[in-house]
């Protein structure tokens, strides 16, 4: 989409990016999701690249707990944006940056 594809320009184009997660409710709360997530993170960090998810409403800490770094935008965003005008909620998209990254951040 146009509104927000920008973000996933440049240095971030080559990420892994989490779809789609859900876990069945009779195994909700047995850390399952996070265990996933953290697979897919850990596969990003084995190949030195980005992460990155978006995230459905009311999952945004769940996914910085599970690593991700920070929220760099949201999916609504844009003057026009059709999602924004269809009242969409949620859509944070979440990174988790390349250890190189970070530590060029820190120097």
């Amino acid at each position: 989409m146009p509104y927000f594809k920008h973000h996933w320009d440049g240095d971030r184009r080559n990420n892994w990016y989490l779809d789609i997660l859900g876990v069945h409710p009779d195994y909700a709360g047995k850390s399952l999701g996070r265990e996933l997530v953290s697979w897919g993170l850990d596969r990003a960090r084995e190949e030195d690249v980005h992460a990155s998810v978006v995230a459905s409403k009311g999952n945004e800490r769940f996914y910085l707990r599970c690593g991700y770094d920070e929220i760099i935008g949201n999916c609504t965003e844009g003057e026009g944006n059709p999602l924004k005008n269809a009242g969409v909620e949620g859509g944070d998209i979440l990174f988790m940056f390349p250890k190189q990254k970070q530590e060029s951040a820190a120097s």
